[in-house]
């Protein structure tokens, strides 16, 4: 299981990736999750510089027939978990320039 998550540009990357971390080995030995986990999580860092937010990744191997719950899960964790400290994870954003109809004349 693929566990992307963007955070904003002005997040302090490895602050993030260590809060991502240890949710994903809190999860890992969880009681209530524990079986359906079939390998150690690793955190693989930065995924991509996109638009909006810079994308870290994780990966974690579960019980096939399980992903999506245990992927679900996953996500209410790390959401709860940035929130608390402050990790912002953007909302996409544009800046548009309005030309001056002068300029558009010339």
């Amino acid at each position: 299981m693929v566990i992307d998550i963007g955070i904003a540009y002005h997040e302090n990357v490895d602050h993030a990736l260590e809060f991502f971390g240890d949710e994903l080995r809190r999860f890992a030995t969880d009681d209530d999750w524990t079986s359906l986990v079939m390998e150690e999580p690793v955190v693989l860092g930065v995924q991509e510089l996109g638009d909006s937010s810079v994308t870290i990744r994780g990966y974690l191997k579960v019980a096939p027939d399980q992903r999506w719950t245990a992927r679900r899960e996953l996500f209410r964790r790390i959401k709860n978990r940035f929130d608390a400290d402050s990790i912002e994870i953007p909302l996409p954003q544009r800046t548009v320039h309005v030309a001056n109809p002068e300029e558009l004349r010339s």
